[in-house]
């Protein structure tokens, strides 16, 4: 019997997905196109990278990532709607840009796609997302986001939003592979809005796409519109498992939605004083240090009397002595402070403006330095 000649063609499927796996995902990407049998085989790969976004504006859509947490890579393609041609910016430019160390751009190139007329921008940067997405594990996943926000995105108008909104949004949803693994979940949910059924009810089924035992903090964005989260909350497994909720956005949850949870930051409407003191106990019962909450008033603002009355102490106003010019300017929003003993080295910190309340388990002997003031500061 011959011997089968050392070529790429005769090695088995299993070293071939081996050595696919050990190239970073822009070479991957390179190697998918070479033929049908090399697309199948990379897309049985997993892919790991450290984050992984996908952003819609009024002239472009724009598919991210970052591999190893250093650099993003994003691909821009543009298309006007007169136009047969897709114009696609390819740059590498690194995650954090420091002035007089590092260039803001690393390298740029540009691919015009000519003759092109039944796809656009959209259907291209969905297909790239998606293709990342289906074996993925990351640190960070971003829907309608950038990973750096170095240039303004111009919304898009209502038309193109709802093309974006239900070309995006369905074609996510019919992903079948296994859940993608990630530790957070960043949403622009107003990508949700244009859906036929509810928007709260496509948010549950988004969310249901990613491990539950894997993500550890949610990020949602919707700062046009009011959300009834409780559902989601109540039945949707991620959410039980969240060690970091972050809601920029008007909602309906109360605090047995949210309070197993060690970092929270959201709007609050209707937000009793008993409710403030029921997360306080929690956070001291926790004794974490690091721990943190935020709460923003979009209506009535915090009831400085009432939230003094529930506690079971006597108010004593202890303001923090912050040391740099920027967190003294942040600090002198805060009406009132007040420090809840947890140990004889902890304590929860309490700070209320005339908007905010948040708190942060400090050490005692660093209060100063460990006190989140730039915290929350949300639209």
């Amino acid at each position: 019997m011959s011997k089968l000649e050392p070529i790429w063609s005769n090695i088995p499927f299993h070293f071939k997905k081996e050595v696919v796996e050990r190239l970073d995902y822009k070479d991957r990407c390179l190697f998918r196109r070479c033929s049908r049998s090399e697309k199948q085989l990379v897309d049985k790969c997993h892919v790991t990278l450290s984050q992984l976004a996908i952003k819609f504006s009024q002239n472009y859509s724009m598919f991210s990532y970052s591999q190893t947490g250093e650099t993003v890579i994003s691909v821009k393609f543009s298309k006007n709607q007169e136009s047969r041609e897709i114009h696609v910016e390819t740059k590498e430019s690194p995650l954090i840009y420091k002035p007089g160390k590092n260039e803001k751009m690393l390298w740029k190139k540009l691919k015009i796609l000519e003759n092109v007329e039944n796809i656009d921008d959209i259907e291209l940067a969905t297909g790239e997302f998606l293709m990342a997405a289906k074996n993925l594990k990351c640190k960070k996943i971003l829907i309608n986001d950038v990973i750096i926000t170095s240039e303004f995105h111009a919304t898009p108008e209502i038309d193109r939003f709802s093309r974006i909104s239900q070309y995006f949004c369905t074609n996510f949803l019919s992903l079948t592979n296994r859940k993608i693994e990630t530790e957070t979940v960043r949403i622009f949910a107003n990508i949700l809005s244009e859906m036929k059924e509810e928007k709260e009810n496509c948010l549950g089924k988004f969310l249901d796409k990613f491990n539950e035992k894997s993500v550890k903090r949610i990020e949602l964005i919707d700062r046009s519109e009011s959300w009834d989260l409780r559902e989601i909350a109540e039945k949707c497994k991620i959410w039980k498992n969240l060690k970091e909720i972050y809601l920029e956005m008007r909602n309906t949850l109360r605090v047995e939605h949210f309070i197993h949870a060690d970092h929270i930051q959201m709007f609050v409407t209707d937000f009793e004083p008993h409710e403030l003191w029921n997360v306080i106990q929690s956070f001291i019962t926790k004794n974490k240090h690091g721990s943190a909450f935020y709460f923003n008033y979009k209506e009535d603002a915090p009831d400085v009397t009432a939230i003094f009355n529930t506690f079971n102490t006597l108010p004593n106003d202890q303001p923090i002595q912050p040391k740099t010019q920027l967190r003294i300017a942040l600090n002198s929003r805060f009406v009132h402070t007040q420090r809840f003993a947890i140990s004889p080295d902890l304590c929860l910190l309490v700070m209320i403006s005339d908007r905010e309340v948040m708190g942060t388990v400090c050490h005692v002997a660093n209060i100063n330095e460990e006190a989140n003031v730039e915290m929350g500061l949300m639209r």
